[in-house]
Protein backbone atom coordinates (compact mmCIF):
# COMPACT_ATOMS: atom_id res chain seq x y z
CA UNK A 1 0.00 0.00 0.00
CA UNK A 2 2.93 2.31 0.54
CA UNK A 3 3.32 3.38 -3.11
CA UNK A 4 -0.41 4.08 -3.44
CA UNK A 5 -0.46 6.10 -0.23
CA UNK A 6 2.61 8.10 -1.29
CA UNK A 7 0.89 9.05 -4.57
CA UNK A 8 -2.02 10.32 -2.48
CA UNK A 9 0.35 12.47 -0.41
CA UNK A 10 0.48 10.20 2.64
CA UNK A 11 3.91 9.87 4.21
CA UNK A 12 4.73 6.42 5.57
CA UNK A 13 7.40 5.54 8.11
CA UNK A 14 7.75 1.77 7.83
CA UNK A 15 9.34 0.05 10.82
CA UNK A 16 10.50 -3.45 9.95
CA UNK A 17 10.81 -5.35 13.21
CA UNK A 18 12.17 -8.52 11.58
CA UNK A 19 14.49 -8.64 8.58
CA UNK A 20 14.12 -11.33 5.94
CA UNK A 21 17.19 -13.12 7.28
CA UNK A 22 15.76 -13.06 10.80
CA UNK A 23 12.46 -14.48 9.60
CA UNK A 24 14.43 -17.26 7.94
CA UNK A 25 16.14 -18.05 11.26
CA UNK A 26 12.79 -18.18 13.08
CA UNK A 27 11.28 -20.56 10.54
CA UNK A 28 14.34 -22.77 10.30
CA UNK A 29 15.42 -25.64 12.51
CA UNK A 30 18.27 -23.57 13.99
CA UNK A 31 19.13 -23.61 17.66
CA UNK A 32 16.77 -22.15 20.22
CA UNK A 33 19.39 -19.56 21.25
CA UNK A 34 19.54 -18.12 17.70
CA UNK A 35 15.76 -17.74 17.70
CA UNK A 36 15.80 -16.03 21.10
CA UNK A 37 18.42 -13.56 19.84
CA UNK A 38 16.27 -12.71 16.82
CA UNK A 39 13.19 -12.21 19.00
CA UNK A 40 15.24 -10.05 21.38
CA UNK A 41 16.37 -7.80 18.50
CA UNK A 42 12.77 -7.38 17.34
CA UNK A 43 11.66 -6.39 20.87
CA UNK A 44 14.41 -3.72 21.01
CA UNK A 45 13.34 -2.36 17.60
CA UNK A 46 9.70 -2.25 18.72
CA UNK A 47 10.54 -0.38 21.93
CA UNK A 48 12.67 2.12 19.99
CA UNK A 49 9.73 2.78 17.64
CA UNK A 50 7.32 3.79 20.44
CA UNK A 51 8.47 7.42 20.87
CA UNK A 52 8.11 8.12 17.12
CA UNK A 53 4.49 6.94 17.24
CA UNK A 54 3.54 10.06 19.23
CA UNK A 55 4.02 12.07 16.04
CA UNK A 56 1.98 9.84 13.72
CA UNK A 57 -1.58 10.50 12.65
CA UNK A 58 -2.20 6.76 12.67
CA UNK A 59 -0.26 3.60 13.53
CA UNK A 60 -0.92 0.74 11.11
CA UNK A 61 -0.18 -2.71 12.54
CA UNK A 62 -0.07 -5.66 10.19
CA UNK A 63 -0.78 -8.99 11.94
CA UNK A 64 1.27 -8.26 15.08
CA UNK A 65 4.33 -6.31 16.10
CA UNK A 66 6.08 -9.17 17.85
CA UNK A 67 5.75 -12.84 16.96
CA UNK A 68 5.78 -13.95 20.58
CA UNK A 69 4.15 -12.76 23.76
CA UNK A 70 1.06 -10.75 24.64
CA UNK A 71 0.12 -7.40 23.06
CA UNK A 72 2.24 -5.36 25.49
CA UNK A 73 3.98 -3.09 22.95
CA UNK A 74 0.73 -2.60 21.07
CA UNK A 75 -0.98 -1.59 24.34
CA UNK A 76 1.70 1.04 24.90
CA UNK A 77 1.12 2.37 21.39
CA UNK A 78 -2.63 2.53 22.00
CA UNK A 79 -2.07 4.55 25.19
CA UNK A 80 0.07 7.11 23.36
CA UNK A 81 -3.06 8.27 21.60
CA UNK A 82 -2.44 7.72 17.87
CA UNK A 83 -5.31 5.67 16.45
CA UNK A 84 -4.37 2.12 15.53
CA UNK A 85 -5.45 0.49 12.30
CA UNK A 86 -5.13 -3.25 12.76
CA UNK A 87 -4.72 -5.25 9.55
CA UNK A 88 -4.77 -9.03 9.34
CA UNK A 89 -5.32 -11.36 6.41
CA UNK A 90 -5.21 -14.80 7.97
CA UNK A 91 -6.93 -16.66 10.81
CA UNK A 92 -4.04 -15.90 13.18
CA UNK A 93 -6.41 -16.07 16.16
CA UNK A 94 -6.55 -19.87 15.84
CA UNK A 95 -4.00 -21.87 17.82
CA UNK A 96 -1.38 -23.37 15.53
CA UNK A 97 1.44 -25.73 16.46
CA UNK A 98 4.31 -25.32 14.03
CA UNK A 99 6.28 -28.49 13.31
CA UNK A 100 9.47 -26.38 13.33
CA UNK A 101 8.96 -24.95 16.83
CA UNK A 102 6.45 -27.23 18.46
CA UNK A 103 7.84 -26.52 21.95
CA UNK A 104 7.47 -22.74 21.56
CA UNK A 105 3.88 -22.67 20.29
CA UNK A 106 2.55 -21.43 23.63
CA UNK A 107 4.54 -18.18 23.12
CA UNK A 108 2.42 -17.18 20.10
CA UNK A 109 -0.52 -16.05 22.26
CA UNK A 110 -3.26 -16.65 19.64
CA UNK A 111 -5.71 -14.65 21.80
CA UNK A 112 -3.51 -11.60 21.16
CA UNK A 113 -5.47 -11.01 17.94
CA UNK A 114 -8.67 -10.42 19.94
CA UNK A 115 -6.81 -7.91 22.14
CA UNK A 116 -5.48 -6.09 19.09
CA UNK A 117 -8.95 -5.94 17.55
CA UNK A 118 -10.39 -4.50 20.77
CA UNK A 119 -7.74 -1.77 21.11
CA UNK A 120 -7.76 -0.77 17.44
CA UNK A 121 -9.62 2.25 16.16
CA UNK A 122 -10.30 0.43 12.88
CA UNK A 123 -9.74 -3.10 11.59
CA UNK A 124 -8.86 -4.09 8.03
CA UNK A 125 -9.68 -7.76 7.45
CA UNK A 126 -8.56 -9.66 4.36
CA UNK A 127 -11.85 -11.53 3.90
CA UNK A 128 -15.50 -11.48 4.99
CA UNK A 129 -14.80 -14.56 7.14
CA UNK A 130 -12.09 -12.72 9.09
CA UNK A 131 -14.25 -9.60 9.32
CA UNK A 132 -17.08 -11.60 10.85
CA UNK A 133 -14.73 -12.86 13.55
CA UNK A 134 -13.28 -9.37 14.16
CA UNK A 135 -16.78 -7.89 14.59
CA UNK A 136 -17.00 -9.78 17.90
CA UNK A 137 -14.29 -7.44 19.23
CA UNK A 138 -14.79 -4.16 17.36
CA UNK A 139 -17.62 -2.65 15.30
CA UNK A 140 -15.31 -0.71 12.94
CA UNK A 141 -14.26 -3.47 10.55
CA UNK A 142 -13.61 -3.09 6.83
CA UNK A 143 -12.91 -5.86 4.32
CA UNK A 144 -10.01 -5.23 1.96
CA UNK A 145 -9.35 -8.50 0.13
CA UNK A 146 -5.79 -9.73 -0.03
CA UNK A 147 -4.37 -9.04 -3.47
CA UNK A 148 -1.45 -10.01 -5.67
CA UNK A 149 0.17 -7.24 -7.72
CA UNK A 150 0.35 -8.28 -11.36
CA UNK A 151 3.00 -5.59 -11.79
CA UNK A 152 5.42 -7.75 -9.80
CA UNK A 153 4.05 -11.25 -10.33
CA UNK A 154 3.59 -12.21 -13.95
CA UNK A 155 2.80 -15.51 -15.62
CA UNK A 156 5.84 -17.47 -16.72
CA UNK A 157 6.98 -16.68 -20.26
CA UNK A 158 5.64 -19.11 -22.83
CA UNK A 159 2.59 -20.12 -20.75
CA UNK A 160 -0.59 -19.27 -22.62
CA UNK A 161 -4.04 -19.49 -21.13
CA UNK A 162 -7.44 -18.34 -22.06
CA UNK A 163 -9.24 -16.42 -19.36
CA UNK A 164 -7.93 -14.88 -16.17
CA UNK A 165 -4.73 -16.09 -14.51
CA UNK A 166 -5.03 -18.94 -12.01
CA UNK A 167 -3.13 -18.48 -8.75
CA UNK A 168 -2.47 -21.29 -6.26
CA UNK A 169 -2.45 -20.17 -2.61
CA UNK A 170 -1.35 -22.23 0.34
Amino acid sequence: WQAHLARAGVECDVRELLTGDEQHVLHSRRAFVSKLAVLGHSVVRAIRAIPAARHYDVVWIYRTLLLAGPATIESLLARIGSPIVYDFDDAIYLPYVSPTHRRLSYLKFPWKTASLCAMAHTIVAGSPFLAQWALQHNSRVHVVPSTVSLRYYRPRPGVRRSGPPVIGWT
